[in-house]
C-alpha cells in the first residue's frame, strides 16, 4: 500500500459516514411525538439538556424521552439502515446502545441510572452507535480505532471517554471488541 494511501481511504470513510447521517436526518419524515413519563427516584439518574435538532444519545433502559421528541433512532452492527425505535416504559431501549433522538424543542432528558459498563464486537471496517451505559457517571471507551461524538451546534469530534446520555459513531479496521466502563468515582485526600 502507497504510503499515505490509509489515511486517504479512512478519510473517505469517514466523509462517507458523515454524508449518509446527514442524508438520513433530511429524509427522516418527522413522526408522532413519543410518550414520556416520571421515573421512580430509585431510577433517576442525571439530567441531560437537548437541543432543538438532531442529538446523538445514550438512554439506559428506564430512561424516557421528553415530550417534543417526534423521533428515535438506532444503527445497531451494519450501516445498511437505521432501526426506528419504538418507545413506551422505556423497556426497549438498550443500554450501550447510540441513539439518534430528534427533539423540536431545547429539552431536558432525564436519564435512568443504568449499569457501569458495555461491551460489544465492531465488525471490521464498519460503523456501530453506541452509548454511555451509565446515567451517572462518565464512560472511558477503549477498543476503539476511531470513536466520534456528535454536538448539534459544532458537529463531529473524536474522544474516547463518554459523558452520561453521550453516544458516538465507533469504527474499527478489524474485527474487535469496544468496551465502555464507568469507573468507581474517584476520591481525592488533602493533607
Amino acid at each position: 500500500m502507497e504510503p499515505g494511501r490509509g489515511r486517504v481511504l479512512l478519510r473517505r470513510t469517514v466523509i462517507a459516514a458523515a454524508v449518509l447521517v446527514f442524508a438520513f436526518m433530511a429524509a427522516v419524515q418527522r413522526q408522532a411525538p413519543l410518550a414520556a413519563g416520571p421515573l421512580q427516584p430509585e431510577q433517576a439518574g442525571l439530567i441531560v439538556r437537548l437541543q432543538v435538532g438532531w442529538n446523538l444519545v445514550a438512554l439506559p433502559p428506564g430512561s424516557l424521552p421528553p415530550p417534543g421528541v417526534s423521533a428515535l433512532y438506532t444503527q445497531p452492527a451494519r450501516l445498511d439502515r437505521y432501526d426506528l425505535v419504538p418507545v413506551g416504559a422505556g423497556e426497549e431501549l438498550m443500554s450501550g446502545w447510540g441513539y439518534w433522538l430528534y427533539s423540536a424543542a431545547d429539552a431536558d432528558l432525564r436519564l435512568a441510572t443504568g449499569l457501569p459498563s458495555f461491551s460489544i464486537i465492531v465488525p471490521a471496517r464498519q460503523w456501530v452507535l453506541v452509548g454511555n451505559p451509565s446515567g451517572t457517571g462518565t464512560a472511558t471507551l477503549t477498543g476503539a480505532d476511531y470513536a466520534y461524538i456528535y454536538d448539534p451546534q459544532f458537529g463531529f469530534a473524536l474522544s474516547t471517554s463518554l459523558k452520561p446520555g453521550q453516544a458516538a459513531w465507533v469504527y474499527n479496521n478489524i474485527n474487535r471488541t469496544v468496551r465502555l466502563s464507568v469507573g468507581p468515582p474517584q476520591t481525592v485526600t488533602v493533607q
